[in-house]
């Protein structure tokens, strides 16, 4: 199983209390296919500087999100469905349900995109959520620039 270098840009909106934050993170990661899913794996840093690993398992109608580290959870999302499910942090753990309104990904070896939009209830603390998530092959990347530096001469 080949796992390909990429980079991911990964665009967050979070509606909560009529306040509404929006987050940009770019990171390098894998990209890998395993049996009929497309895995998409990297590292983050939450704000106690704890390394977080981030596994994206995503199949034709559904993704499910895995992360370990700093904070743990495990996340199904489907459009039409609700997932029960729960934060574990060193502070505790917190229920979590989540209800997801929309999910598509065009997501190969060659990279692609994730969409996601769901709501999430968190002890009664209830956010609107939109992903959009990113990947480009790092090779891809690099005859990008290769290209483009080249025309400049």
């Amino acid at each position: 199983m080949e796992k390909i270098p990429v980079r991911i840009q990964i665009d967050t909106k979070q509606a909560f209390d009529q306040h509404t934050d929006r987050f940009q993170t770019y990171e390098t990661g894998l990209l890998y296919q395993k049996e009929n899913a497309i895995y998409l794996t990297y590292h983050e840093s939450n704000d106690d500087r704890k390394e977080i690993r981030t596994v994206w398992k995503v199949k034709p109608t559904e993704a499910v999100l895995i992360r370990q580290g700093g904070t743990g959870l495990r996340a199904r999302f489907e459009e039409g469905a609700v997932d029960r499910t729960a934060l574990v942090t060193e502070h505790g753990t917190w229920p979590i349900e989540i209800q997801t309104s929309y999910l598509r990904h065009n997501l190969s070896l060659n990279g692609g995109s994730l969409r996601v939009a769901y709501q999430m209830d968190m002890s009664g603390a209830i956010s609107q959520m939109e992903l959009d998530i990113q990947v480009k092959v790092l090779s891809e990347i690099h005859k990008e620039v290769h290209n483009r530096d080249g025309k400049r001469g």
